[in-house]
């Protein structure tokens, strides 16, 4: 039935003035959630090290497009009459309409990892949704048969940017773990990791932290014991990424749900431990690095 309660000269239907109440509580508790968090920002890559420039979601506007800050949340939050109980109606609408305040977060971050269909059968791979695509300048490129680097061999800017990208796409895979598992087939981690296709920059990494070693073996600010380190860390480093590799391969070829669970805990460990080992090595290596980060 009909309400008799005009908003801007309308009647307005009891079904869906009690819908609306619905999606602007439920729009004003996750407002206020995203508000409380970091002081009106979310960090994207908390995992990064400090040094690092990390990318900053800021917390979106208000509903009506009104900003409330900390001391008045309470009392701008709710309608007080018709008017901004109206107002806040329409920020809903406009919010809904733009895909704000808090779709846009789930749209970035959902990620779907799916089989893809070849020729009507499921036996295409699988296709991931969602995956951040990071930019970086590699240290090499390849052309035909031929490889060249892609700056000089003795500048740590050479190598820095494709190692940092690799260290950001170990950090998305260890936060979405789950998602990028979803669909059962080890080829999704590898290609993260860089042993399955060549876009990701963890791919022959080996090449790469091998000339961020070389360009800074002789600087004078760098001791022996920081070049044993850095020798031992790549080392270690690239053994965690293999065993990350072995057991996402391996999922394939098991007869039980239940070993390739276990396998994939198994990938997961070797991951911790490739991050761990990633991150001593970029604390390193950034107060040496000659550019900001590309």
């Amino acid at each position: 039935w009909e309400l008799d309660y005009p908003i801007q000269g309308v009647l307005v239907d009891f079904r869906m003035l009690r819908g609306a109440i619905a999606v602007a509580a439920l729009a004003a508790t996750a407002d206020a959630f995203v508000a409380s968090s970091s002081a009106g920002g979310l960090l994207l890559r908390s995992h990064a090290p400090s040094s690092h420039v990390s990318a900053v979601r800021q917390a979106p506007a208000p509903l009506g497009g009104v900003a409330c800050n900390a001391e008045s949340r309470d009392e701008c939050g709710a309608p007080s009459g018709r008017r901004d109980f109206g107002r806040l109606l329409a920020g809903v609408a406009a919010a809904g309409a733009l895909g704000t305040p808090l779709a846009a977060f789930a749209a970035k971050d959902a990620l779907v990892c799916k089989a893809k269909a070849n020729n009507g059968a499921a036996m295409g791979g699988t296709v991931c949704e969602g995956v951040e695509e990071l930019k970086f300048k590699r240290a090499y490129e390849t052309k035909g048969s031929a490889t060249k680097l892609t700056g000089p061999k003795d500048k740590l800017s050479t190598f820095y940017s494709q190692i940092n990208a690799g260290y950001l796409t170990l950090v998305d895979l260890d936060e979405r773990w789950d998602a990028y598992n979803d669909s059962g087939d080890g080829d999704v981690i590898r290609r993260r990791i860089g042993t399955v296709g060549s876009k990701s920059p963890l791919h022959n990494i080996r090449k790469v932290f091998e000339g961020a070693v070389k360009s800074v073996a002789k600087r004078p600010e760098v001791k022996a014991e920081e070049l044993d380190e850095l020798d031992d860390l790549f080392n270690s480093l690239l053994e965690s990424i293999a065993q990350i590799d072995y057991n996402a391969y391996s999922t394939a070829f098991v007869g039980t749900q239940e070993v390739a669970t276990t396998l994939r805990g198994e990938a997961k460990k070797a991951l911790g431990k490739a991050l761990t080992q990633y991150k001593r090595f970029l604390e390193i290596l950034t107060p040496l690095n000659e550019e900001a980060v590309a």
